[in-house]
């Protein structure tokens, strides 16, 4: 158990006493729904139950509403289109200045300029901090925030007096203002993909086109009050418009969510989904990539927002982004000149700008929706840009104000839909969140001083023509057309370039965190760039010459509505097709290869299931490549006719037929709860086991990197040796130094013995399972010659069962084992982690020459990790390749402590006020501890109840004295500290504890209850499961309740521990503390004592009996859930167990629920219209064997007792081996004595 908390780990009371927290932090549920999305082998078709077009539908309705503040304040005070995009007031002052600003402070032209120019350096220097803050501070808090505060700051615009005092209202505006149009574009990318982001953006920003429109009627309004309070009109426009802002943004701190992760209003596998969707956007696997995808990278580095101050798109696009900003801030200042000059009044011509907005605006909302659709930015970006030289054009070359209007309009009419392009471009093009952040807020932050310069484009000493500031648009729209061109052009050849690399397998020299930090600039990161594609079509793939490509592109533009309804017809033939596709090839396609795949993915994210744990990716490869090459045939057939389509599928069907093959093979190797252990094994303290790869001494990095054989972690009971090696299969530098003696042919294999597990987790043909498994799940390839009696024998490719010798000699065929790879050749190299050998439940002397047979392969080495007992000293003890763990985890001790308890604001006063006496308990721990980081967890656990109450320092030292050195006897202390009250539950929890196979979920606590005297049962659950795996609010404060009696009862012998994947009921297991725990619990001295706490009545075998068939019968009809189909069968051999034990212990049966279990299983068959128990049994339970009834199954499983109740005399077995294990332990052979009654009994 070493170093297994994190740093981020506080602990207090309620964990202590509940296991864990009560109420997880905003932090630890993003981390938590993180955590269930990146998950190894989680992938889309995970989620594909899921509608994601409801899960959308909701998450947009309730984003709108969110930010429906934002389009508020544009509609009453125009933040207008600018005030999205950056500057709220350029729109309103446009307003103002029309009602008479500049000649009521008296300011000359140069003087307005200069009042608009200074907002946008301040706007453009608060960007980026303002971006990062909003990460930070959580986007509820940080933009209604920004716009309290701009609000105030318009407001206080209607009350200046002169130049100056505008001057500086414009520059406290810019540092107000600078987050909020950045802001939302970012939060915006925090919930939508690429391919959907456009859309949102042009909706927001189309929402300030309208505000643009609506503004001038406004404004004519408020124009009316011209006097009013002795203030001129143009007053009110900012006072009003600012304070019914600021009344809004108080609305926007309630109504606003902040991250996917943490939306309420989603079920926490929606959550995760949304997650998933924007974590993996934009990366690419190789066809013979067998990693984990790459996930975005979310965690803050200041090398992130480095990386967005040097990335070169970046600066490139913000000369795109002046192409359309500039003339966007003209327009906006030019407008009102132009309507003047058309000799309307100020209120005519505010009306006249009404026009312009609400073209705009639909204009925007309907490209963005095509280039959503169409997944293509870029030929929208240019083609606008292109038609704002149009409308410029018009205006330079006429003084004519009705076709400079005109061309206004024109030009208007291209920007607002190529500003959210602009935008999403560039955020479809950065990878990593806070990189992200940085990079949207630098493009319009700088890009806005285009803002700065196209304030001073109109002089008013240019009028009428106004030829120089049309220019100057025209030249930033051309630079603009050749930036777009520039990034069009270098995307095109960096992806081509990272394909080539991912083809030469480029890929795989990285570890999957390394790709992540790596972020748009990884070799797996493709950027967004489809025009060359467009122009190859335009171009004429078979045109010959010039004039030939030309007639071709007239022709293909001109067909338009043609080519609809040709791709309609090609529609209706590849449905055709598609028919004919799976009448040859059966489950190629249709809901059976959907559901073949849904169920492939599962397994890679689900431990407890039927199917096998997946927990390397490259079983996806097959399946990878066969949806590859299904895409790709798909998108083939609208060119070819039903014989070629044949002879793809001809090509297809050798790896579909390699893909089930290798499938039904891992599918037969896995057993129940096959990866359960590793997940439970604590995450090792942060900054500890670090010396496992810098000590040179232990030789274990050059044990990784040259040598072959065996490697042995040895330590005392408690000391961390799981934890390690938990930790070193884990750890990147592991493969990194092996892969210098492997190189890319490396395999990592692990497994975890478990003594309090089911049978299979402690025994050998367990870890033969889980190994050939852990393997072949890296390397499908390499099936057919690892088992090849079952690879070419399809009936025995289906069987389940597996003998010891047959998966021996699977396991030997590793050795010297050559890949079949033609890109990957030489020997396989595989390193095998083995935990806890201690724990096995065999033959000690016999595990060691097992791995002694499998490390005499030069392609083969071991490490592998036990308690110093003597079979294994001999075994593995004599070499130089070993470790005494608990002699070098003092300093690990120490940082784990110092950590812990410094985290607690009461240690913190204390170590002010007497540093000395601080550091004394800490190092007092340190050497008490002697490498037992359990005894310094339970230890801790203590001080820091201590702390809680207040102790000092003197009192905290007198407990650490109190405490026992020997962890047997620190057990015992803890036994004896239960209150009086709950000593019969506790001891009655504890003893089913130790008689379980294994943890157990804590939906069994609901059919028990333990206070009571008598046997503890209930008929009926405390909660009702109708509406399973879902429960109420108070369901769920009823097991709340029940968590933390089990803290408070059990002290901290028991542990709870939670699986994300599974539903609430089932994923919160009960199970000992450590494995040291269980012994203790299991010897004859504390048994008995527990026993005799428990009351004569009870009976902890049949009180798992009982609550386990009662679990059975009333979730029995959801059998064909796939989150609960496992634990049926589980559960069924539990039952038997169960009732197997309360026939030896006790002599007797109880044949009532036995009955009802029978029952339920032949209700669920029937339901299913099985004819025969047998033909349900294998169904459900892949039992064949003896399955013919419930009796048959009772005789094969010994329930002897029962079955001279029902009528039956079964045969009496005693093993010589049952009897040799019975040595040295009085509770077995009163286990064989009582058989032995009953055998008699039965006479």
């Amino acid at each position: 158990m070493a170093g297994m908390f994190t740093n981020s780990e506080k602990l207090d009371v309620s964990e202590l006493e509940n296991g864990q927290p009560e109420h997880l932090t905003r932090k630890d549920e993003i981390g938590r729904i993180d955590a269930i999305a990146t998950a190894q082998g989680t992938t889309l078709a995970s989620f594909a139950h899921l509608d994601e077009k409801k899960i959308l539908r909701k998450a947009s309705a309730l984003i709108t509403t969110a930010l429906a503040p934002w389009t508020s304040a544009s509609f009453l005070c125009w933040p207008c289109y600018i005030s999205y995009l950056s500057s709220t007031v350029s729109g309103n002052i446009g307003n103002a200045k029309i009602e008479g600003l500049q000649e009521d402070l008296g300011m000359t032209s140069d003087q307005y300029n200069w009042c608009l120019t200074v907002f946008f350096f301040t706007y453009a220097a608060f960007e980026v901090p303002s971006n990062l803050l909003l990460k930070k501070l959580r986007p509820s808090i940080w933009l209604p925030t920004i716009m309290v505060a701009w609000g105030t700051v318009m407001t206080l615009m209607g009350i200046v007096r002169n130049y100056h005092g505008l001057l500086v209202a414009r520059i406290f505006l810019g540092v107000t203002e600078a987050g909020l149009f950045p802001g939302v574009a970012y939060y915006l990318t925090m919930w939508y993909c690429r391919h959907e982001i456009q859309l949102r953006q042009a909706m927001f920003f189309s929402a300030a086109s309208i505000a643009g429109a609506f503004s001038g009627l406004l404004a004519f309004a408020i124009s009316k009050m011209d006097g009013t309070g002795g203030l001129e009109g143009w007053r009110w426009i900012f006072i009003l418009e600012g304070i019914v802002t600021v009344i809004v943004a108080v609305f926007a701190f309630w109504a606003l969510h902040d991250f996917p992760e943490t939306a309420k209003f989603l079920t926490e596998e929606e959550r995760a989904f949304v997650v998933y969707r924007l974590k993996y956007q934009g990366q690419v696997q190789g066809k013979s990539d067998n990693r984990v995808q790459v996930a975005e990278a979310d965690d803050f580095q200041w090398k992130y927002v480095w990386d967005a101050f040097t990335d070169w798109q970046i600066w490139i696009n913000i000369f795109v982004y002046w192409g359309i900003v500039c003339p966007l801030y003209g327009i906006s200042l030019f407008l009102p000149t132009i309507i003047r000059n058309l000799n309307y009044t100020s209120s005519t011509a505010q009306l006249m700008t009404v026009p312009i907005y609400i073209t705009a605006a639909i204009l925007a909302v309907v490209v963005a929706y095509l280039s959503d659709r169409l997944g293509k930015r870029s030929p929208f970006i240019v083609g606008f840009l292109c038609m704002m030289i149009v409308g410029f054009s018009m205006c330079i070359s006429s003084s004519n104000p009705k076709v400079v209007y005109g061309g206004v309009f024109v030009a208007a009419c291209a920007i607002y839909p190529a500003f959210p392009g602009v935008i999403s471009w560039l955020s479809n093009n950065l990878s990593g969140s806070y990189k992200r952040s940085a990079g949207m807020a630098l493009q319009i932050g700088v890009g806005n001083l285009g803002g700065a310069m196209a304030s001073n484009f109109y002089r008013q000493k240019d009028a009428p023509r106004y030829i120089l500031g049309h220019g100057l648009e025209l030249g930033f729209i051309s630079v603009g057309i050749i930036a777009a061109l520039i990034l069009i052009f270098s995307y095109i050849g960096i992806n081509k370039k990272r394909d080539r690399r991912m083809a030469a397998g480029d890929d795989s020299r990285y570890m999957a965190e390394e790709l992540s930090a790596q972020g748009d600039r990884a070799v797996t990161f493709r950027y967004m760039c489809e025009l060359l594609a467009l122009l190859q079509k335009l171009r004429g793939r078979n045109a010959k010459g010039t004039m030939d490509r030309l007639l071709q592109s007239v022709k293909y533009a001109s067909r338009h509505e043609i080519t609809k309804k040709e791709i309609d017809g090609l529609e209706k033939r590849i449905n055709r097709l598609r028919g004919a596709i799976a009448s040859r090839t059966g489950l190629l396609t249709g809901t059976a290869l959907d559901d073949l795949q849904q169920r492939i993915v599962y397994n890679h994210s689900k431990t407890d299931t039927d199917e096998p744990e997946t927990n390397h990716p490259s079983l996806n490869v097959i399946r990878r490549d066969l949806c590859f090459d299904l895409e790709v045939m798909r998108n083939r057939v609208r060119n070819l006719d039903l014989m070629d389509v044949t002879n793809l599928i001809s090509r297809l069907r050798p790896a579909y037929q390699q893909f089930t093959k290798a499938r039904k093979l891992m599918r037969s190797l896995n057993f129940e709860l096959i990866k359960d252990r590793e997940s439970d094994i604590q995450i090792a303290h942060r900054n500890t086991f670090e010396w496992m790869y810098t000590d040179k001494s232990l030789f274990f990095t050059e044990w990784l990197q040259v040598e072959h054989g065996i490697y042995w972690i040895t330590g005392k009971a408690g000391s961390g040796k799981s934890t390690l090696m938990k930790y070193l299969t884990g750890d990147s530098r592991t493969r990194r130094a092996l892969q210098k003696w492997g190189g890319d042919n490396l395999i990592i294999a692990k497994h975890h013995f478990w003594s309090a597990g089911t049978s299979l987790q402690m025994s050998q043909e367990g870890l033969l399972r889980t190994l050939l498994q852990d393997v072949l799940i890296q390397r499908p390839d390499l099936c057919q010659h690892v088992c090849p009696n079952r690879w070419v024998d399809d009936l025995f490719l289906n069987s389940y069962d597996w003998t010891r010798n047959e998966l021996l000699e699977c396991l030997m065929n590793l050795g010297n084992l050559r890949s079949n790879l033609p890109d990957a050749d030489g020997i396989v190299r595989i390193c095998i982690f083995i935990d806890g050998l201690d724990e096995y439940s065999g033959d000690h002397i016999a595990i060691p020459k097992l791995v002694h047979a499998l490390a005499g392969f030069s392609n083969i080495k071991v490490c592998v990790s036990s308690r110093p007992w003597v079979d294994f000293s001999d075994a593995f003890g004599k070499t130089r390749w070993m470790l005494r763990l608990h002699e070098h985890t003092q300093e690990d001790i120490r940082i784990f402590t110092s950590d812990t308890l410094e985290a607690n604001e009461q240690l913190q006063c204390l170590r002010q006020k007497s540093p000395e006496d601080a550091e004394f308990l800490i190092q007092h721990i340190v050497d008490r501890a002697h490498g037992v980081f359990l005894w310094v967890f339970l230890v801790v656990r203590s001080l820091i109840r201590g702390l809680t109450n207040k102790d000092d320092l003197a009192i905290l030292n007198r407990r650490l004295l109190d405490f026992p050195d020997e962890l047997e006897a620190f057990f015992g202390r803890m036994l004896e500290g239960i209150e009086s009250v709950y000593k019969r539950s506790a001891a009655r929890t504890l003893l089913m504890v130790s008689r379980a196979n294994g943890p157990f979920p804590m939906l069994t606590f609901l059919f028990l209850d333990l206070e009571e005297s008598g046997a503890g049962i209930r008929t009926e659950p405390s909660i009702a499961l109708d509406s399973w795996s879902d429960i109420d609010a108070d369901a769920a404060e009823m097991l709340a309740a029940k968590r933390r009696q089990l803290g408070v009862r059990c002290k901290d012998l028991l542990h709870i521990t939670l699986n994300t994947y599974e539903p609430k009921l089932l994923g919160e297991k009960v199970g000992p503390l450590h494995r040291t725990v269980l012994d203790y619990l299991k010897s004859d001295e504390v048994s008995l004592l527990l026993m005799k706490k428990a009351g004569e009545d009870f009976d902890p075998h049949h009180a798992l009996l009982v609550s386990h068939v009662l679990k059975v019968k009333t979730l029995v009809r959801k059998a064909a859930l796939t989150h609960l189909k496992g634990h049926l069968c589980r559960w069924l051999e539990d039952i038997f167990d169960f009732a197997r034990g309360l026939e030896l212990c006790t002599g007797e049966t109880d044949v009532e629920i036995l009955d009802q279990f029978e029952i339920s299983l032949v209700t669920l068959f029937n339901d299913y219209h099985y004819h025969s128990f047998e033909e349900g049994m294998e169904s459900f339970f892949r039992v064949k064997e003896n399955a013919s009834s419930f009796v048959s199954l009772a005789e094969d499983r010994g329930l002897w007792v029962y079955l001279r109740h029902k009528g039956y005399r079964p045969v009496v077995r005693i093993s010589l081996d049952e009897i040799s294990e019975a040595r040295g332990s009085s509770v077995a052979k009163s286990s064989i004595w009582r058989r032995v009654r009953i055998f008699l009994h039965l006479l």
